[in-house]
């Protein structure tokens, strides 16, 4: 009997294989061979950036708070109240802003709506960004990018982006640089720095890639947009502002840069 068993290995080993093989088609070899991959561009509205130069007016109708065109600062940084402006180092902060990003309703004819229960991954494959407008005479810190299923709206699973970043609670959430932070916010990059003296190259129609963050944040941000069709994209500069002393009479009341975002993402979907 002890010289059959080869013989006997040799005839199960193929059917061995064949079940295996079988049963690996099944999982998730079968689950990527018979997916759809869903190319989405999605552009999308401007986001603007604001910071306030000027002190803030106190009620007095003859204040004397400068306006657009009448800036004399006479070489030094006002030190009126203003919630933009840090005494303390001479900078300025950008305020944050948001934008409710709707997948759904991307071009390029993709209906999601109809894969919806059966969508197996996102790939953000890449980020552009064009800076339309930019009033502030001073080098511009690089500019976090950020995702959250959270978006601003009237459902149950919504959240007041606006109040938030208004009243300053936006300033003590965490935001990590990889991981989901407060809020869900998941950092998918950071625009490049942008130099005043330094004129950016076709400006402001020249796109520029996001530098994107480490690859270990992938499966977050595809987690943040398969939680939900829409999406808040939250913008955050990076640093605060220092106007050099010599800029002092190009500065406006309020300083704005204004940019959009272009979006190339690819969905996974059930067949």
């Amino acid at each position: 009997m002890g010289g059959n068993k080869p013989q006997i290995v040799q005839r199960l080993l193929p059917l061995t294989i064949m079940i295996l093989a079988v049963g690996f088609l099944m999982g998730d070899f079968c689950e990527d061979v018979f997916s759809i991959p869903l190319e989405i561009e999605h552009q999308t509205d401007e986001i603007t950036l604001t910071v306030r130069f000027a002190p803030a007016a106190d009620g007095d109708s003859d204040s004397e708070t400068p306006t657009d065109g009448d800036m004399d600062f006479d070489g030094e940084v006002p030190e009126a109240e203003n919630p933009n402006f840090d005494p303390e180092t001479g900078e300025y902060r950008l305020t944050p802003s948001h934008l409710t990003i709707d997948f759904s309703e991307s071009a390029g004819g993709t209906n999601l709506e109809k894969y919806r229960g059966n969508l197996v991954g996102v790939f953000v494959r890449s980020v552009e960004y064009t800076i339309l407008q930019n009033t502030i005479p001073a080098d511009l810190p690089p500019l976090d990018i950020y995702l959250t299923p959270l978006v601003q709206g009237d459902d149950s699973d919504s959240f007041d982006w606006k109040s938030a970043i208004e009243s300053g609670e936006f300033d003590t959430f965490e935001l990590k640089e990889l991981g989901v932070g407060d809020k869900g916010l998941v950092k998918l990059g950071q625009t490049k720095r942008a130099y005043f003296g330094d004129p950016v190259p076709d400006f402001p129609s020249k796109e520029r890639l996001v530098e994107k963050a480490l690859p270990a944040n992938i499966d977050e941000i595809s987690n943040t947009i398969l939680s939900n069709f829409k999406f808040e994209a939250v913008i955050n500069a990076s640093d605060s502002i220092l106007v050099p002393e010599e800029n002092y009479n190009l500065l406006p009341e309020t300083g704005e840069v204004q940019l959009q975002l272009r979006l190339m993402v690819v969905v996974i979907a059930k067949a």
